[in-house]
């Protein structure tokens, strides 16, 4: 189970780093649409090309090999995440946890955020997109191998990429 955490952890990492940096760094040149444009547009290219590794791996190569193939890079990132970024630090822990809640208080109240919420919930709720019935259909009705599987899901991060070179 270890082997499936890691991975997960150091992805999972990554992009906390990255949000970070891009509110630190974007906010005051007022750029962090462009930042999270960017993240987005790597996201979908290493999509792409994951998506066709990954179905040949899954096509060719056992489960356990295949998590032990990519977990040096997932744990690579876990070093990176704790290492990189240093802290500011906070003068008051009382006054840091107030303005906290006040933020919390504030987003809770938020119709963008609501809505952003609702559009990510339906989003990832919609059968179609990459649910497990969609896959053994592919698989036991369709008779698709892992190989065509990842070239169909990568036309999803296809997708991604136009949206981003649009929203870019």
């Amino acid at each position: 189970y270890l082997f499936f955490i890691l991975p997960a952890i150091g992805v999972a990492s990554s992009d906390v780093l990255c949000d970070k940096w891009m509110l630190v760094t974007g906010n005051p040149l007022n750029v962090t649409d462009r930042l999270q444009s960017a993240q987005w547009f790597s996201i979908s290219i290493a999509g792409i090309i994951i998506m066709v590794v990954g179905g040949y791996i899954a096509q060719y190569m056992s489960l356990r090999h295949a998590v032990l193939l990519s977990l040096p890079f997932a744990l690579l990132i876990i070093p990176l995440t704790i290492f990189s970024w240093k802290e500011d630090r906070v003068i008051s822990v009382g006054r840091a946890a107030k303005e906290a809640k006040e933020g919390l208080r504030h987003a809770v109240k938020s119709k963008k955020l609501w809505g952003c919420a609702a559009f990510l919930f339906l989003f990832n709720a919609m059968p179609q997109l990459g649910s497990p019935v969609l896959y053994v259909y592919e698989t036991n009705v369709l008779n698709f191998s892992q190989v065509m599987i990842g070239y169909l899901d990568m036309t999803a991060n296809v997708g991604f990429l136009i949206g981003v070179a649009l929203y870019g």
